[in-house]
């Protein structure tokens, strides 16, 4: 078992699972798309454009594990994952990404004693410094 393995299995989970909600969500509009058209309901607009880059998010972040470590790779997919959902608290969408991260790491590293990805590179030297 490696240092990396859960947070693979964690976010290739969500991966499998953000392919199938896409797939069910885009064949129910397959099939509701005459009766939506007719009455002019739906699904809010930009639905399947966040649905896709949200799985896109988690793919990438899935493979930059290795490359860029847990910390600024966690950072950076839950600061572009804020941007995409339609949730306008500004000050939530800055704070929430650092201090989660902070909190995963302290409880990884700390509370189960595993050891977290740390990069490659100048990203490996950064989190031997950071933690």
């Amino acid at each position: 078992m490696d240092s990396d393995l859960w947070p693979k299995i964690v976010f290739g989970a969500l991966a499998i699972c953000c392919a199938i909600q896409m797939i069910k969500a885009v064949s129910k509009a397959l099939k509701a798309q005459a009766e939506t058209e007719a009455t002019g309901a739906g699904k809010a607009q930009g639905y399947y454009l966040r649905l896709g880059l949200i799985s896109a998010l988690v793919l990438g972040y899935f493979f930059a594990l290795n490359q860029i470590g847990f910390l600024f790779a966690t950072v950076i997919f839950l600061w572009a994952a804020a941007w995409v959902l339609p949730y306008r608290n500004l000050l939530a969408k800055l704070l929430f990404a650092p201090l989660f991260t902070v909190m995963l790491a302290l409880f990884f590293s700390y509370a189960l004693s595993l050891p977290l990805p740390r990069g490659e590179g100048i990203f490996y030297d950064l989190s031997q410094a950071l933690f």
